[in-house]
């Protein structure tokens, strides 16, 4: 069976917090995570009351099928390896310099910059990282592409 995430910014660790899409707990946290099947959802509700509050909380997530990470820190004894997608070995993000961003003081959505910051819900790869998530095609490629793709994020 095919286990779902949901990647949010962790604001107390620096690092990004994997949880499971069905039971919504923290599997691990981790430095960065690519992702395929990917969806970008913000709560309308929890986006108000950052508005109302003018405090952060946990309210926007990039979900999808784990194809990679690194860094990564279990929570409470889980195991992020458990959520890796197996149809999904072969696969790299062949990146094309777009990236997807959010800040709930300017946008209702994720946004893409580099397209007038166009709203994005639904994408087929993307690299999450602490700094930003890069956006991409599905790539098969071997190892090359991998550490081209590693080189334009850096």
């Amino acid at each position: 069976m095919i286990k779902h995430v949901e990647v949010y910014r962790n604001l107390h660790n620096g690092k990004m917090s994997v949880r499971d899409c069905k039971t919504h707990r923290v599997i691990a946290h981790v430095d960065n995570i690519t992702l395929a099947g990917v969806g970008f959802r913000v709560s309308k509700a929890g986006r108000e009351r950052v508005l109302r509050e003018g405090r952060k909380n946990v309210h926007a997530f990039v979900s999808g099928k784990v194809v990679s990470f690194e860094g990564a820190t279990p929570y409470k004894g889980r195991d992020l390896n458990e959520y890796i997608w197996e149809g999904g070995k072969n696969l790299l993000l062949a990146g094309d310099g777009r990236i997807a961003t959010y800040n709930p003081y300017k946008y209702d959505s994720f946004v893409i910059p580099q397209e007038g910051y166009r709203m994005i819900q639904v994408a087929g790869m993307c690299h999450v990282t602490t700094k930003c998530i890069y956006l991409g095609d599905v790539s098969s490629g071997g190892a090359s592409a991998k550490a081209d793709f590693r080189s334009r994020i850096v």
